[in-house]
């Protein structure tokens, strides 16, 4: 965060909210964060900051941004000035572009240290060792779990996106074209992630999916 915005003096949680030089998107944790919203945002801080050298733009549960609103970010992160900085609060690392994640210092933040430890232990999905009949098959026992319990197949598709994570973090030894192939599968998954939300039939979600994820990985010959 920008220093020149960090020494300014704070009442209140809404004197700095309604601080003009501080841009931000807020939205309930669970909705998607569109292009359109990205967009607004970033003609805000087109302009110089109003009553200091810097301005920030905040973007919380930045994990809900859409792809397509992901991008648009993208170009302005490339792109940004001295005078701008940008502030991302996510849930996880992995549920954000990997090209942003690189563009980006991070900071990890915890309320209670034994996290840590949980952190190290979240499982990692076999999905993508399966056969594609088998990927269809653990689907259909997915789609009735979570019928019975709410969020089975969330926790699946956040095990996966850990398991391209640690793909993505040994595909570096390997070259830009094997980084480029996990990449791809993270955005599938992403994209899937997203859709979920949506009224759709998740078991035909989760089967494109697959097929889509089969063809990036094909490219390995």
């Amino acid at each position: 965060m920008a220093e020149e915005l960090m020494s300014r003096q704070y009442n209140s949680i809404s004197d700095l909210l309604s601080d003009p030089d501080i841009h931000y998107i807020d939205h309930p944790q669970h909705v998607s964060i569109k292009l359109d919203e990205v967009k607004a945002l970033l003609k805000e801080i087109v302009y110089k900051p109003f009553s200091g050298n810097q301005q920030l733009a905040v973007i919380f549960h930045a994990h809900m941004l859409t792809v397509e609103a992901q991008n648009a970010l993208l170009k302005s992160l490339e792109e940004q000035t001295d005078a701008t900085s940008f502030l991302l609060l996510v849930n996880n690392e992995n549920s954000v572009l990997p090209t942003i994640v690189s563009r980006s210092n991070k900071v990890y933040v915890m309320d209670d240290p034994d996290k840590e430890d949980i952190l190290e232990d979240l499982p990692i999905s076999p999905l993508l060792d399966l056969s594609l009949i088998d990927q269809f098959n653990e689907i259909e026992k997915l789609v009735e779990s979570d019928k019975e319990e709410k969020g089975v197949i969330k926790t699946a598709l956040s095990s996966l996106l850990q398991q391209l994570r640690v793909e993505l973090q040994e595909s570096i030894a390997h070259g830009p074209e094997e980084m480029k192939i996990v990449n791809d599968q993270i955005k599938t998954v992403i994209v899937a992630s997203e859709r979920y939300d949506a009224n759709v039939n998740k078991k035909l979600l989760l089967e494109n999916m697959c097929l889509q994820l089969h063809r990036i990985r094909d490219r390995k010959g």
